[in-house]
């Protein structure tokens, strides 16, 4: 019987990428045996890739958390805005702040 650990994340961005490589050290995250899932409340920075950091001048440590984030799945919180609900929100503020006066 296989085991496979699986440990949740709800953390910054920056905190995501050093966990995932201490665990890439640690060999967590080549393994096989763990499974990261990081749940994104963020603006979805970084997201396209996030495992890499533009200013970084180690170009071998991105290349090590683009490994290790082959063990993440992120799950992001969908950010929907419509018309309707931009209109409620205008009129509740309005309503709001015209009553608070």
């Amino acid at each position: 019987m296989t085991t496979l650990l699986v440990i949740i994340l709800c953390a910054s961005p920056d905190t995501v990428r050093e966990i995932m490589l201490a665990a890439h050290e640690l060999g967590m995250a080549t393994s096989g045996e763990y499974v990261f899932i990081n749940i994104d409340v963020s603006t979805g920075s970084h997201a396209e890739k996030p495992w890499v950091r533009a200013n970084e001048t180690n170009q071998e440590e991105n290349e090590k958390a683009k490994e290790a984030y082959r063990a993440l799945k992120t799950i992001s919180l969908r950010r929907f805005v419509s018309t309707e609900v931009t209109l409620v929100l205008n009129n509740f503020t309005v309503s709001y702040s015209i009553q608070g006066m």
